[in-house]
């Protein structure tokens, strides 16, 4: 029986899928400035080697156990000075009494410690200790390619009592050292019809990887075979094919392209996209309606490797796809291809008018577009759809809005934020008397994470454009609320959110720049400074207030931005904001961040540090 699982495994290897970079609604706080990133550096204790050693050493297998499964983490950790701890590991491996979980753990370190020296030893315990080291084992050896244990592989193809998890383990390590000796054998197995599908599949594999010869005439021998064998000789012959280049197997390609079996057409639509996109063109609208989310896919790469205009129309037509990610992935596409000149304005045209589409999804994907390529036209749709019913939309006509930063958007932008704050203040005081009554009451409201995403991006976007109102209202973001009290109605008024008032002193330094009044500059230190015990600023804030003040350049903020450069605070997200400020007002490039240390010490046997 046909293995669907292991047939899927397959459909990724020699693929090369068409990559696109992705448009996502993020926040302009959060991107501008770039803070200096935080490297990483693992610290180990010097005692934990020798401790692992002795306990390496102990006659109990518990110990040897954990001990070499220890050496194998802090490898991977990085952990340096472990090279001298082979050989005890190779001597506990080789020893004749050492129970079998504590080899197959001894092994495991040796291949993280990238052992090639102890590669013959294991390469004996692959034989000897069964199935499970040898799966461990084997596929590291040909990673290594330990060229002794090629005959040991080679072997097995010929023999016929060997296990079939031996066997394929065989199969994939001759494909991954390109063995050309193992060609006939190899051939042979995919050939043969008595054998197993996955070993038959996993031997196509192999040869295409080796790739020495042309396999089309036996992929067409494979087509021809009669009998109940068609569906896994497709699918053999599919695999074969991808290692073809010449044009004499674009037909079989082609018709494997609309083959009934996902797996099949996946296959042949993955050597299509290498070959050559045009190929399938004729066969697009057909990929398009295939009822396999995976064609689908591999049919969005193909639209975007064609840069056609047929394609732009058939890449719209997949914002309504049935799945999330593949609605993503043809606005992706239709964003890249608009960097084609010849299609630019038909890009725009199409994800202008899917704006006007009756479908949520559609017209969440067609403003991400907009957005995206900043398409100014569709500006006053994109003010109609902060009024849509779905989240997902609202908040993207809001970051598309952003993006833009059209004047001509600024009232309408204006006017939504008062209208939602006046709704909020109307929301607070009608719970207020319901609270008052019963402290511990939850009375239901609607919840405001997603309008205030919204607000967030229209805010930004009031900013960025120096909308001529904007400044009053991000003032009115920048006191601090007073601590929530037993018995008050719930937080929701705009200018108490968190990220709405983080987001206002971001863009306070956006708008102002250099020229802020005087008056404003101590506003936003108090902002910075603030550590209250009992109610202290929001690090976001604080945050936004180093970053704008850095903006404005204010030269009395240095002594207060000074703390935060220099580790442990500047390694915090706030203490690299303000090193970022302290560079912009003083004029000094700061001096690299060092690394963070950070220490791993939660081992099954650690030290006593004193």
């Amino acid at each position: 029986m046909l293995r669907l699982a292991f047939v899927v495994g397959l459909l990724s290897i020699g693929s090369n899928p068409v990559r696109v970079a992705a448009v996502e609604v993020d926040s302009a706080m959060l991107a501008d400035p770039v803070l200096e990133p935080v490297r990483q550096v693992a610290v180990f204790s010097p005692k934990l080697r020798p401790l692992w050693l002795a306990a390496l050493l102990r006659p109990e297998s518990d110990l040897k156990r954990q001990a070499a499964e220890a050496i194998a983490e802090a490898a991977q950790l990085g952990m340096p000075e472990l090279a001298d701890l082979i050989e005890p590991l190779s001597r506990q491996l080789d020893a004749p009494r050492t129970h079998p979980a504590v080899r197959l753990a001894i092994a495991r370190a040796l291949i993280a410690l990238d052992a090639r020296g102890a590669a013959e030893l294991l390469a004996s315990r692959a034989d000897s200790d069964g199935l499970d080291m040898a799966q461990l084992v084997e596929p590291t050896l040909a990673r290594w390619d330990f060229r002794p244990y090629r005959d040991v592989w080679l072997a097995r193809l010929e023999g016929s009592t060997e296990s079939q998890r031996r066997l394929l383990l065989a199969i994939q390590a001759l494909g991954q050292v390109r063995e050309t000796r193992g060609v006939s054998g190899l051939r042979q197995l995919a050939m043969d019809p008595s054998r197993r599908a996955d070993v038959r599949l996993e031997a196509a594999v192999a040869l295409s990887w080796i790739g020495q010869e042309d396999w089309f005439d036996v992929a067409n021998q494979l087509l021809e075979t009669p009998g109940d064998q068609q569906l896994i000789n497709r699918l053999v012959a599919a695999r074969l094919l991808t290692s073809v280049k010449s044009s004499h197997a674009h037909p079989v390609l082609l018709e494997f392209a609309v083959d009934p079996e996902p797996a099949v057409a996946a296959l042949a639509l993955a050597a299509i996209l290498e070959l050559d996109a045009q190929m399938v063109s004729e066969l697009n609208q057909q990929l398009v309606e295939n009822r396999d989310a995976k064609i689908r896919g591999l049919t969005i790469d193909l639209l975007l490797a064609q840069q056609t205009p047929e394609a732009v129309d058939l890449l719209g037509s997949l914002l309504s796809d049935p799945h999330p990610a593949l609605r993503k992935k043809a606005c992706d596409a239709l964003v890249q291809l608009a960097a084609v000149d010849e299609l630019d304005i038909h890009v725009r045209d199409l994800v202008t008018r899917m704006l006007e589409s009756s479908q949520p999804e559609v017209v969440r994907q067609a403003t991400l577009a907009v957005g995206a390529l900043r398409h100014v036209t569709a500006s006053q749709r994109l003010v109609a759809l902060v009024d849509a019913p779905e989240s997902d939309v609202y908040i993207t006509a809001a970051w598309s809005l952003r993006r833009l930063a059209d004047p001509a958007t600024g009232p309408a932008i204006m006017e939504k934020i008062r209208v939602e704050s006046g709704r909020r203040r109307a929301l607070v005081r009608e719970l207020a008397p319901i609270v008052a009554a019963d402290p511990y009451a939850e009375p239901d409201f609607p919840p405001v994470d997603n309008s205030n995403a919204q607000l967030e991006q229209l805010i930004q976007a009031l900013a960025l454009m120096h909308h001529d109102m904007v400044e009053p209202l991000l003032r009115t973001f920048i006191p601090k609320p007073p601590r929530p009290q037993l018995g008050d109605p719930p937080v929701l008024e705009t200018e108490r959110q968190v990220v709405l008032r983080a987001a206002a002193i971001w863009e306070m330094g956006v708008y102002h720049g250099h020229t802020a009044p005087p008056e404003l500059r101590p506003l936003l230190s108090e902002r910075l400074v603030d550590e209250h015990p009992k109610h202290p600023e929001h690090p976001l804030v604080r945050r936004m207030a180093a970053v704008s003040l850095g903006r404005m350049k204010e030269p009395s903020a240095l002594e207060l931005l000074r703390p935060w450069c220099v580790p442990p605070k500047a390694h915090t997200e706030l203490g690299r904001a303000c090193r970022w400020a302290y560079a912009q007002i003083s004029g000094e490039a700061a001096a690299p961040l060092p690394p963070l240390s950070v220490s791993h010490s939660n081992w099954f046997l650690s030290p006593l540090e004193r």
